[in-house]
């Protein structure tokens, strides 16, 4: 993984987190979790910070959030919910462009059951709702089942990651960005390949940085659903401007 520290990212993009106050903390893992447990960390250009999470759901998670340009902010281990018999520790929080904020359990398998149409339902779902809705939480669920339906995606995003924080911190980012919308502004859509071609005056890692950045930002996009290589198509996203 990327080993640039957080204050390499020291540009805040378009689309970064408000200046606003978020209204949670991660929880610090402790030192019996670093040790003893699967620990992922990363550096999110979206929170300009570090995100360690612990186990491959988790981190599967947080790349689908990063990535998602329909949240704003999140945060891992926000805080804990008291059910009836137990504590349970909420996996995320989120806040939307429109201001609403989530928060999420992560449900493993053996902890979900089969509901209707196909989908599973959370063994506690009815107390971790009611509990949810006493302290005016909008709470969801991740199933394990669903994050491992959407593996493609995941690994398309882990391999944009390390690209898209090269190119917070490329000294020609601004140059090579010009260069990429001025690609676009007469093409709706090319592939990698064509695209480090037509800039083939810039190394072909800075253009695919640049491009990776823009997929994270939301000006371009591309089909997660399939595996990412040099032919995968690139095409103006939801935030695409001239």
């Amino acid at each position: 993984m990327n080993t640039q520290t957080v204050h390499d990212v020291e540009d805040a993009h378009t689309f970064a987190p408000s200046d606003l106050p978020l209204p949670y903390r991660p929880r610090a893992l402790t030192r019996a979790e670093l040790k003893r447990k699967d620990v992922y960390a990363f550096l999110s250009p979206k929170l300009r910070r570090e995100v360690w999470v612990t186990g491959a759901l988790s981190f599967a998670t947080s790349l689908q959030f990063e990535f998602d340009i329909e949240i704003a902010a999140y945060c891992e281990r926000p805080r804990k919910l008291m059910l009836p018999d137990s504590l349970v520790e909420v996996a995320f929080w989120t806040r939307h462009p429109t201001g609403s904020e989530r928060i999420w359990l992560l449900v493993p398998t053996i902890e979900s059951e089969p509901a209707a149409g196909g989908q599973r339902r959370y063994k506690r779902e009815d107390q971790a709702l009611e509990t949810a809705e006493q302290a005016h939480l909008h709470l969801r669920f991740l199933f394990e089942t669903d994050l491992i339906a959407s593996g493609t995606s995941i690994g398309v995003w882990f391999a944009l990651l390390p690209y898209v924080q090269t190119a917070h911190v490329m000294d020609n980012y601004v140059a090579v960005e010009a260069r990429v919308r001025g690609h676009f502004r007469f093409t709706k859509a090319a592939t990698f390949k064509q695209i480090e071609t037509a800039l083939s005056d810039y190394s072909p890692h800075d253009v695919r940085s640049t491009v990776c950045r823009a997929i994270h930002e939301g000006w371009l996009q591309i089909d997660t659903k399939h595996p990412l290589h040099v032919h995968t198509v690139v095409e103006r996203g939801v935030r695409y401007e001239n």
